[in-house]
């Protein structure tokens, strides 16, 4: 066993001795540092606020609601805890406390669902409950002293969230699918700074149950996450923009959807560890969700299994580290995981009389809190103790991180050609190694052939039954071309029969091809193939890689190129209708006949006709009884 402190010296002796090497410690033997030496002794085992006194109201049993360390460095061992009475108490960790309930002091007349510290000053604080109010205090001297209460919800107020590296601003969500920020320099105590409406409506669950904000985390100063109490979404809201003028449903910057098809799709809470991208969303399914948030990445990178998380007053927690997550369960359980290993949880902390609903990680120290449903809470340290005075214990689970399977790499890299003709001459197993002593099909040789220098004693063609490999490195590919370029011989046999080679693998693919064709290579296009004289040329023959000989010039020889009819085609012996004249389409450019017009056209061309034909129309004289008229 490990003693008290020894824990965290091995760990950060581990984490210097680190510092300029990227290697990470063994997930086994971190757990068995941080988690192993987890317990809970007689002096941790508290029975947290004391109830009120009050007899209309009096609550014999009041379970906790909210449990959390505060973050200010140098406060870190400084615990708060709240009730469903409304109360809040604090507790040095650190100090030695009598077992007895602790003194709570009133802050709201219902349930405190959830507070935060200010992440500058140990002394603000800020509740939010029941009661539809955002309280906000200061705690010096021991004392809650209200400095504002700001009323705008509608409903009970869920979840708050201080604004990273501000002392006036924080952000709270309710039931009534609200998520507002506050900046407490404002004079008003009912107008927030910016809202959020209708931040998370289910479409099919309207109403109390289908629109609430349970969960509320900061990833930046800019950018807030939420989540919902039922429609499964997590959403990403810039606070940059003024939603308050949205008259629809806003629209989120990001946005991830449920994975499963669970129909207990809300979530309980969420997490971010501010040294990553990712967040930690617990659902009623069951499962922990990580979710890489920057990249809004549709699909969870990794999930956790094996609490109970069935009502939404079971909340998780993560390490500052971000290395372990820890969660409350129904049965009476604390699960703990490493977040390096998904699946199944490393340990788990018990056993404990009722269900555990909120934990939380120190902020600097490896120390737990939980708190259960009968009015209790105990803290988990590192350290050895006499078993008469230990109330719960670490068990590990001995759970393995999964060996990461990687596919084989093959070790040669097979042309078509080698593929086509291996499946051709695929055997049973029991005849495939015999028959590959026999004989090998034959296979397109690679552009490795036609670069690798003749051997002493070699024989020519013998490397193009060898498989093409990829150069290592476009350096050592260099080497080759520039030994090529170097060579003062080119041996013009050994490339006969290479190209050869080409044009009997060539050949028998077509023939020993599963495809039946219906067409057979004809005398012209196989006489290509029947001496080294008349051998294949391809472009790449042509290539300035190739010298020339003496007799001609680079030039000549870098330009002359055969026709491409002379390489076997499977459509070359097909009818070529251009070439033979009897295509349609060579008819474009003769004259053709004039088309009749139509009937419409006809009858004004004939009335045209018969117009031109008819007398000019004379005018007539005007009567003689208008012209009498006039005179008079």
């Amino acid at each position: 066993m490990v003693r008290l402190g020894t824990t965290n010296n091995l760990v950060d002796w581990f984490s210097r001795s680190r510092i300029y090497t990227n290697t990470r410690l063994p997930s086994q033997v971190l757990d068995l540092c941080m988690i192993a030496p987890l317990q809970c002794v007689e002096e941790d085992d508290l029975q947290g606020i004391a109830p009120n006194l009050d007899i209309q109201n009096f609550n014999p049993d009041p379970p906790i609601y909210a449990l959390k360390f505060c973050p200010v460095p140098g406060f870190t061992s400084i615990l708060g805890i709240a009730n469903e009475d409304g109360n809040i108490a604090f507790q040095d960790t650190d100090k030695e406390t009598p077992r007895m309930p602790l003194a709570g002091l009133s802050a709201h007349n219902n349930a405190i669902f959830d507070f935060s510290w200010c992440p500058t000053d140990h002394n603000r604080l800020v509740t939010v409950s029941g009661d539809q109010k955002v309280a906000l205090w200061d705690t010096a001297n021991g004392e809650l002293k209200r400095l504002r209460e700001l009323r705008s919800h509608s409903r009970s107020v869920k979840c708050v969230e201080w604004r990273p590296a501000s002392t006036t601003e924080f952000a709270t969500g309710a039931r009534d699918n609200l998520i507002l920020i506050w900046d407490t320099r404002s004079n008003s105590d009912t107008r927030p700074d910016n809202i959020v409406r209708n931040a998370h409506t289910h479409p099919e669950r309207q109403g109390a149950d289908g629109a609430s904000v349970t969960g509320l985390v900061w990833l930046d100063d800019n950018n807030i996450v939420s989540v919902g109490g039922n429609d499964g979404v997590i959403k990403v809201w810039d606070m940059r923009k003024n939603y308050s003028l949205y008259k629809k449903d806003p629209i989120p910057k990001q946005q991830i959807f449920h994975p499963g098809t669970s129909g207990n799709q809300g979530y309980t809470g969420v997490l971010h560890s501010p040294s990553s991208c990712y967040i930690y969303v617990p659902c009623r399914d069951h499962v922990i969700y990580k979710y890489d948030i920057i990249n809004a990445v549709q699909r969870p990178i990794s999930t956790y299994t094996g609490a109970d998380i069935d009502s939404f007053f079971i909340k998780s927690s993560l390490s500052v580290d971000g290395n372990y997550l820890a969660s409350g369960s129904s049965d009476n359980n604390v699960y703990i995981w490493n977040t390096s290993s998904p699946g199944g949880h490393v340990a788990n902390l018990g056993p404990q009389e009722e269900n555990v609903t909120c934990v939380a990680w120190n902020f600097k120290e490896n120390i737990l809190a939980s708190c259960t449903d009968d009015m209790r809470h105990r803290i988990w340290r590192p350290g050895q103790a006499d078993k008469e005075r230990v109330r719960g214990l670490a068990t590990m689970t001995g759970k393995r991180p999964e060996p990461v399977k990687l596919s084989p790499l093959p070790s040669q890299l097979s042309t078509p050609s080698s593929l086509l003709s291996r499946a051709q001459h695929r055997t049973p197993s029991s005849a495939r190694r015999s028959d590959r002593k026999k004989s090998t099909p034959l296979r397109t040789p690679s552009i490795k052939s036609f670069m690798t220098p003749k051997t002493p004693g070699g024989t020519p063609g013998a490397s193009t039954s060898s498989l093409a490999t990829t150069p290592v490195s476009l350096n050592r590919q260099g080497v080759k071309r520039r030994r090529v370029l170097e060579e003062d011989k080119y041996d013009d046999s050994r490339k006969d029969a290479r190209i050869e080679a080409v044009g009997l693998s060539i050949t028998n693919i077509l023939q020993n091809s599963p495809v039946k064709h219906q067409f057979s290579l004809t005398k012209r296009h196989c006489s290509t193939l029947s001496s080294p004289s008349k051998r294949l040329i391809s472009p790449r023959l042509f290539s300035p890689l190739r010298r020339p000989t003496p007799l001609e010039s680079p030039l000549r020889a870098a330009a002359v190129r055969r026709p491409l009819e002379i390489v076997p085609s499977p459509t070359a012996n097909l009818p070529n209708f251009v070439r033979d004249g009897i295509s349609p389409r060579l008819n474009i450019n003769q004259e053709r006949p004039p088309r009749k017009p139509d009937w419409l056209t006809q009858h004004s061309l004939e009335k045209k006709k018969s117009q031109a034909t008819k007398s000019p129309r004379t005018k007539t004289p005007k009567s003689k009884k208008k012209i009498i008229l006039n005179k008079t």
